[in-house]
């Protein structure tokens, strides 16, 4: 319900302080003004027609967007990306059963990092670039779940956004991965892929070996994923 009282401080709005659009539940807008006559707030529901030609008279800028960013937007959860993380050696913290912690330098693969809102998650892929049809792969790291959704347990990256999207990829991949979630993520070794990862870091290799990736059901693919996500 929109009362018909001045908030403290006054109305602020891209349309002035006398006038504002409201999102509401089920994709409807109001546009609430004050009555220079009565001096009083109004309201009626406007299309979403109306919301857009106002809005494309603001103008915006994205800024630079940081390498390896594919695709950007916003929805009911708040802003999204999609970013590509190349494959390359690189150093990971794992803790083992023993609560020993061992820092290994391993080949990962190519991933696809996506956030939206407070959620984030990850999947490998084969191409070194990703494109709408590459087909994903589990993550081979721990703290991932089957759907590619990350376990941060005790670590915070913040809401999603394009501009700090390699700081949540960094507080991700540097921070140490424990026995949570290891099952069902290498061909070669199904049961606890650290025991992988550190038999890869003592091999004389330069890349992941992508046979090993297991795909995730239904052959779904980087399109698919963010359809869901801008729904």
């Amino acid at each position: 319900m929109i009362k018909n009282t001045l908030p403290p401080g006054g109305q602020q709005s891209f349309f002035g302080e006398d006038a504002a659009v409201y999102f509401v539940q089920g994709g409807q807008y109001i546009f609430r003004w004050r009555d220079t006559d009565t001096n009083r707030y109004r309201s009626k529901p406007v299309s979403p027609q109306a919301v857009k030609a106002a809005f494309a008279q603001i103008e915006t800028d994205s800024g630079w967007i940081p390498d390896g960013i594919l695709r950007i937007g916003h929805n009911r959860d708040g802003a999204w990306f999609v970013q590509a993380v190349p494959a390359q050696r690189t150093e990971l913290l794992i803790h083992g059963d023993d609560d020993e912690t061992a820092e290994i330098t391993v080949p990962l693969p190519a991933f696809v990092f996506v956030g939206c809102g407070k959620k984030y998650g990850v999947w490998a892929v084969k191409d070194q670039m990703p494109t709408p049809l590459s087909t994903l792969y589990q993550a081979p790291l721990p703290n991932v779940e089957s759907d590619g959704s990350i376990c941060w347990g005790q670590n915070s990256p913040g809401p999603a956004n394009a501009a700090t999207a390699h700081i949540a990829w960094a507080t991700f991949i540097q921070s140490p991965f424990n026995g949570d979630l290891i099952q069902d993520k290498s061909v070669l070794d199904d049961n606890d892929i650290r025991r992988h990862l550190v038999a890869l870091s003592k091999q004389d290799i330069t890349e992941y070996p992508l046979a090993d990736l297991v795909q995730c059901p239904h052959g779904i693919t980087l399109e698919v994923i963010t359809q869901e996500i801008v729904r």
